[in-house]
């Protein structure tokens, strides 16, 4: 007997045992399943016990894994490019339109359904609305990262209780998102604290040769902030005429910087 079935695994998991690893490629290379004793590791007391004939399988295996261990596998087993020769990539944002909108409301309810939360006002579904494009940075786009949709859901939900509500409102959701911010902006607050404290000089008035304040902004994964810089700039005399060289003040990682 042949049995078919669809399996979904975690490329992280995997690659963290060199066992299991083994197994799953001898499994693609003859389609067959052994059921097998625990490793003399993991099994406390050793046994003998009989052992079941190998069962025929059609297995469809799907492997969840980031960008980086796709590749990095490609290279060092070319045996992983022949039996996974399918690459599907998860879109982080998508284009709005007003299908998305209604299947965005329709996810909400869900959410609230399945975790016993009051549900979403239409204003409050439109501030979350506002909140994914603004996650994006695009008006005409709508973040796909649900888990993070998921939580502002359940933290309004939350702030509705706290006051004793039947319906979440749209003030929840702005209370939530403040919340957030309250719990995340250290690092801008202690930023402004250098100016403030003067330990960080920026001229605002008159004009200066080689130099010009900039704004930055500064990606900390849940929390995004903008801090100015200055942006200073050198010429000197190079072997095939005036080279130019840049500096600019010591930012963040993944930040980005514009000149004003």
């Amino acid at each position: 007997m042949r049995m078919a079935v669809s399996l979904m695994l975690h490329l992280r998991d995997l690659l963290t045992d060199e066992v299991v690893w083994e197994k799953l490629r001898r499994f693609l290379r003859n389609g067959r399943l052994q059921i097998e004793e625990p490793c003399p590791m993991i099994a406390p007391i050793a046994s003998v016990s009989l052992e079941p004939e190998a069962v025929d399988l059609e297995v469809k295996i799907v492997l969840v894994g980031s960008i980086e261990q796709y590749y990095e596998l490609q290279e060092a087993d070319p045996e992983f490019g022949r039996r996974f020769r399918v690459k599907v990539d998860f879109a982080e944002s998508f284009t709005s339109t007003e299908q998305t909108y209604s299947a965005c409301g329709v996810f909400v309810a869900h959410v609230c359904k399945r975790l016993g939360l009051p549900h979403f006002s239409a204003a409050a579904v439109a501030s979350l609305l506002e909140d994914s494009h603004r996650e994006v940075d695009d008006q005409t786009r709508q973040s796909a990262i649900f888990a993070s949709t998921e939580a502002l859901v359940m933290e309004s939900a939350a702030l509705c209780r706290a006051r004793a509500g039947t319906l979440v409102e749209a003030r929840d959701v702005q209370a939530a998102l403040l919340a957030r911010k309250q719990r995340h902006d250290y690092p801008d607050q202690r930023l402004q604290e250098t100016i403030t404290d003067g330990d960080r000089l920026m001229t605002l008035r008159g004009d200066k040769v080689g130099q010009l304040n900039g704004l930055t902004q500064i990606d900390l994964g849940d929390y995004r902030f903008g801090f100015p810089v200055r942006i200073t700039a050198r010429t000197f005399a190079g072997s095939e005429g005036c080279s130019t060289s840049s500096a600019r003040s010591r930012c963040p990682a993944r930040s980005t910087t514009r000149a004003c």
